[in-house]
């Protein structure tokens, strides 16, 4: 949904009222991931989609239906037994899509919404799409607006939003988007309630260390899979956006530098990936300092399994986790103990061959 946010919040601010209909629930294969949303607005205009074309037509009545009463509908589309080819999903998968009339009375903390979308500040929107049984207190299309610092609105019962904030907080972390069912007094596991959790967070970071050709091939895929790109090098002279023009930003300075400055300034989390093509011994292991303090995964075959600790040489491991780096002639602190070579081939020691060991044939 976040691009069409912007679009959402001009409306919103004219206030004239128009649709928005959101993928809440997808099974098998379906075409857009759940929260993809598609606009239908005051001069009929459609904006997104939430099949890649095959229910937007069905859906785009179905806005204007909603535009008018003002009921949302919560519509389930998927393969017609009768008619493949008929109003539904031909590639075999099944989405429920929620469709709402979107106005400033209705909903006054869009504005709120887009100015931390804008800003890429966290945030969730949890909708109540769904009802099972009585609703007495309309509690159908309510919403609340949470942030990792407080809420906005309310879903109709103080239970249910301390209870709603707390998991929504917790996806809002993970940057998933879900759909939870309550009870109606905000017991979890119950199947009362379907709440939709659409959430906005930061993308998560890719830093890359090494202004390489590699680095280059790097950002391009880190960028298509929705990470924020930042690729970092000490020479001025490789680190450029002219040879990274997929990064989102290029920094010059010292990897293992620039990541402590990071880490201590509460930029990189669970979600962050660290790539270092540097192809410096040293300078990768000072830029794996920081990862195995703070205990994140990694999959570098040289990193230690035991917490590392800062002390008065630095951040360096246990001593026995200590070994030499293969390769280099130098030691460092991660290098403290020489690595056993290879004991050579001795010349009292036959050679394997195929037919050793065969016992001798009869002359």
């Amino acid at each position: 949904m976040r691009d069409v946010v912007a679009q959402m919040h001009r409306w919103w601010g004219e206030g004239e009222p128009f649709a928005r209909a959101t993928v809440v629930a997808t099974w098998h294969s379906s075409p857009l991931p759940p929260g993809t949303s598609m606009l239908v607005g005051p001069d009929g205009a459609a904006i997104g989609s939430v099949s890649g074309g095959c229910v937007e037509g069905a859906v785009y009545e179905l806005a204007q239906e909603v535009t008018d009463s003002g009921t949302p509908v919560l519509e389930r589309y998927g393969v017609s037994d009768d008619d493949a080819f008929a109003v539904g999903l031909t590639c075999g998968g099944i989405i429920d899509v929620y469709v709402e009339r979107i106005d400033p009375a209705g909903f006054p903390e869009l504005g709120e919404v887009a100015t931390a979308v804008a800003a890429g500040e966290p945030v969730a929107e949890v909708i109540c799409v769904a009802v099972d049984g009585p609703d007495p207190q309309g509690r159908l299309g309510r919403r609340i607006v949470v942030r990792p610092e407080g809420t906005s609105g309310s879903l109709g019962s103080g239970r249910l939003d301390a209870a709603v904030a707390e998991d929504a907080r917790g996806l809002l972390a993970g940057g998933r988007t879900e759909t939870l069912r309550y009870g109606y007094d905000g017991t979890r596991m119950d199947e009362e309630l379907t709440l939709f959790v659409s959430v906005h967070a930061t993308p998560p970071r890719m830093l890359v260390f090494g202004a390489v050709d590699f680095a280059a091939a790097m950002a391009r895929i880190g960028a298509y899979l929705g990470y924020h790109v930042t690729v970092c090098d000490a020479r001025p002279v490789f680190a450029t956006a002219r040879r990274f023009p997929e990064a989102h930003q290029v920094v010059t300075d010292w990897p293992h530098r620039y990541l402590r400055t990071e880490a201590e300034a509460g930029r990189i989390d669970e979600r962050t990936v660290v790539c270092v093509l540097t192809h410096d011994p040293n300078s990768m292991c000072r830029c794996w300092r920081w990862p195995c303090a703070c205990r994140w995964p990694t999959s570098a075959p040289w990193a230690p399994a035991a917490p590392m600790t800062t002390g008065s040489a630095g951040c360096a491991p246990p001593a026995s986790a200590r070994r030499r780096w293969p390769g280099s002639p130098r030691r460092s602190a991660w290098t403290s103990a020489p690595v056993p070579r290879r004991r050579p081939p001795s010349a009292s020691r036959p050679r394997s061959s195929p037919t050793a060991g065969a016992a001798a044939a009869p002359v």
